[in-house]
């Protein structure tokens, strides 16, 4: 009885060790590069959220766009219609000025804590602050609770006015 103990507590050892604690990158989302905005659907690998942040950082400055990070799932239905709705010519139009990085909730969420990000709804943008020596995520967060259906035309004005600032005193008196 003695030894069954020790070898299951070798096997359990060894099988808990041996697992990755993130999930396999599963994502089969392509980056985007628009006329006036980027989308870019970043996969989970070894290299820390931190630093894929700051590289894409770089890459919106040099764009001249402005940053925001996406919440999304492969399993969210309103994840998977707010993205098909990303050709829409309204939609391209709020999306103007933007550099979006989607995050999948499910590859990333363990890292959030890193750009400062805690337990979120999906789909949701967070404003990525301009700090470039620390870059966190704002308060100036927009979920599903600001538009009441996944339409070009009930979004398009709602995350128009999200991206360009000008949602920001309602945002942050409801936060």
């Amino acid at each position: 009885m003695f030894s069954f103990r020790i070898i299951f507590i070798l096997f359990l050892s060894t099988f808990l060790l041996g697992c990755d604690s993130h999930p396999t990158p599963k994502s089969n989302y392509s980056n985007q590069n628009y006329e006036n905005f980027t989308i870019v659907e970043i996969e989970w690998d070894d290299v820390p959220l931190k630093q894929v942040i700051q590289n894409h950082y770089q890459l919106a400055l040099s764009k001249n766009q402005k940053v925001f990070i996406q919440i999304t799932a492969e399993w969210c239905s309103p994840c998977i219609r707010l993205r098909k709705k990303t050709n829409d010519p309204l939609m391209k139009s709020a999306y103007q000025g933007t550099y979006i990085i989607r995050l999948d909730r499910d590859e990333w969420e363990q890292d959030f804590s890193e750009i400062g990000i805690k337990k979120t709804p999906i789909p949701i943008f967070w404003e990525l602050g301009s700090d470039n020596e620390n870059l966190k995520v704002t308060n100036y967060a927009l979920d599903g609770n600001y538009w009441k259906e996944i339409t070009a035309e009930a979004l398009s004005p709602v995350l128009k006015a999200y991206f360009s600032g000008d949602a920001r005193p309602f945002i942050e008196g409801h936060n």
